[in-house]
């Protein structure tokens, strides 16, 4: 199998283009558990020598790779003999992604599939009945996503059922930045572990009057700017700022609070409008809309704002094209929200989630399907080296001409894929003692894991929330606007829209839990 398999991929290996395929149908307003049940016996009913034509959502950011169709075809190679599953890849871009779905599934169009990506969770989309339940059906077909998840899954679960199938390899996460590495020795650096804002501030300064006026430290851009998360572990509750949260990542004082009001985070856009005003962040850093990965190919910004655990220096040098390393800013922590940044749920659109399902886990199970998704062909888009489970790019290709850039990277069991040069050859037990040391160290472990706050009780204050924070949040974070002046402006209107309501309300949902778990 495994040669038929490698001369399988060098055939698809011969062929380009990228396709945008969709199909359309109809879709009723029945509830997702009726079309559970309805569909499900109308599967029963299908013949096992049928492939279904499953369409499932791939997230870019940038530009749609030029070989993805290549790529494509190269996993149905696979898919296809071990499941009778083909699969389309439907490419919709990161900051598109929420607008896409709703239209896609309140239209009926075809998808089977979709990855939820910095969503805070299934929450949003259950409320909005758009999503189906998943316990029987991963009980069923996901004996290797249970094993490789873990604790993890709790992250999946709204209202006490299980919507949602969490892509996370690590049991916590730690935060801060990542650096362009031939920089942080050309201008000297050694604070790698619990770096503070005085810390950075003059790395910074040295960087900046070293590369000039044009030169830019942070490739941080967008309306979804949020950086404060970056340097303050804050325990987000299975949702999102708009309902508050518990600081030092839960694992004190269980008192929600609203995060926009304390004292760190009056403290944290002071620094962000210095470095703003020093030139850290680019002047229009809120409007732009390039990638991160193609403003680094520019070579006019040092790095940015991002995970720091185990695996993240390799998927950095990838994504951004350069070596990086990492500055760890945060502790360790483990919270519900932490096993919600990616996800893969089954829309109600999806026609037939058994065969749907058992893809998902043949991604965990066969790890040359992640390898496919993450980094393409081998040969084409990466090479291996010598160091095994780590993989490059060939000779005269790089982050500026590949075919083929994932810089998202969540497929399968991520434990297992291959790692980017110059990854450790030991990264692999370094994630184990990563992940051992959060599951061991309950220190490490919010007071409120497994807790997700259901925003339906308040949801016209919960929504106008949110709204007031996309208003505020990016220009406040990013230092594009004097805090001095925005941030009781930015106060006054939570206020206004409700954040006391909701608060009330978690702060409720919280201590009832709480409760339940004997906490």
């Amino acid at each position: 199998m495994k040669k038929n398999r490698m001369l399988s991929l060098l055939m698809a290996g011969a062929m380009a283009a990228a396709a945008l395929l969709s199909g359309c149908g109809g879709q009723s307003s029945e509830t997702a558990e009726t079309i559970t049940e309805t569909r499900a016996a109308a599967d029963a009913k299908s013949s096992q020598d049928d492939t279904f034509e499953m369409v499932m959502s791939y997230i870019y950011t940038g530009n749609v790779p030029k070989d993805l169709q290549m790529v494509e075809d190269a996993i149905n190679e696979i898919t296809v003999p071990e499941i009778n599953v083909k699969v389309t890849l439907y490419p919709i871009n990161l900051s598109e992604r929420q607008t896409q779905y709703n239209l896609m599934i309140s239209s009926g169009e075809k998808l089977d599939l979709m990855m939820l990506v910095f969503d805070s969770g299934p929450a949003m989309y259950v409320n909005k009945g758009q999503l189906l339940e998943l316990d029987g059906l991963f009980e069923q077909y996901c004996p290797d996503i249970k094993k490789a998840e873990g604790l993890a899954m709790a992250g999946g679960y709204f209202n006490g059922k299980l919507y949602a199938i969490p892509d996370e390899e690590k049991m916590g996460r730690q935060f801060g930045v990542v650096l362009r590495k031939d920089l942080l020795e050309k201008y000297g650096f050694d604070k790698y572990e619990n770096a503070s804002y005085e810390d950075l501030d003059a790395l910074f300064a040295r960087v900046k009057a070293g590369e000039g006026e044009d030169f830019t430290i942070f490739n941080t851009v967008g309306n979804g700017i949020n950086t404060f998360q970056y340097f303050e572990l804050v325990d987000g509750l299975g949702s999102s700022l708009a309902s508050g949260g518990l600081l030092d990542g839960g694992r004190g004082d269980m008192t929600v609070q609203n995060i926009f009001a304390t004292d760190k985070y009056r403290e944290h856009l002071k620094w962000m409008r210095k470095w703003y005003e020093a030139g850290y962040f680019a002047k229009d850093c809120i409007t732009m809309t390039d990638s991160g990965a193609d403003l680094m190919k520019t070579g006019r910004y040092m790095g940015a704002f991002n995970w720091v655990d185990p695996t993240m220096e390799s998927i950095c040098t990838q994504d951004l094209g350069c070596p990086v390393s990492l500055i760890k800013i945060t502790d360790a922590a483990a919270m519900t929200g932490y096993y919600q940044i990616s996800e893969w749920a089954l829309p109600i659109t999806c026609e037939n989630p058994e065969k749907t399902m058992q893809f998902l886990n043949l991604m965990y199970q066969d790890v040359d399907v992640a390898n496919l998704l993450r980094y393409g062909i081998e040969g084409i888009h990466y090479v291996k080296t010598q160091d095994e489970g780590i993989v490059t790019y060939p000779e005269g290709i790089d982050a500026s001409n590949s075919g083929y850039n994932n810089t998202l990277g969540l497929y399968g069991d991520k434990s297992r894929i291959y790692q980017w040069a110059p990854a450790d050859p030991q990264i692999f037990t370094q994630l184990k003692e990563f992940n051992d040391s959060v599951l061991k160290d309950e220190t490490k472990q919010s007071g409120a894991l497994g807790y997700c706050f259901n925003s339906e009780p308040v949801k016209a204050e919960y929504t106008a929330v949110n709204t007031v924070i996309s208003q505020y949040q990016a220009a406040l974070e990013s230092g594009s606007v004097d805090p001095e002046k925005i941030l009781p402006e930015f106060l006054t209107a939570l206020e206004s829209a409700g954040i006391d309501e909701v608060i009330a309300e978690n702060q409720r949902q919280l201590d009832e839990w709480l409760e339940q778990n004997q906490k």
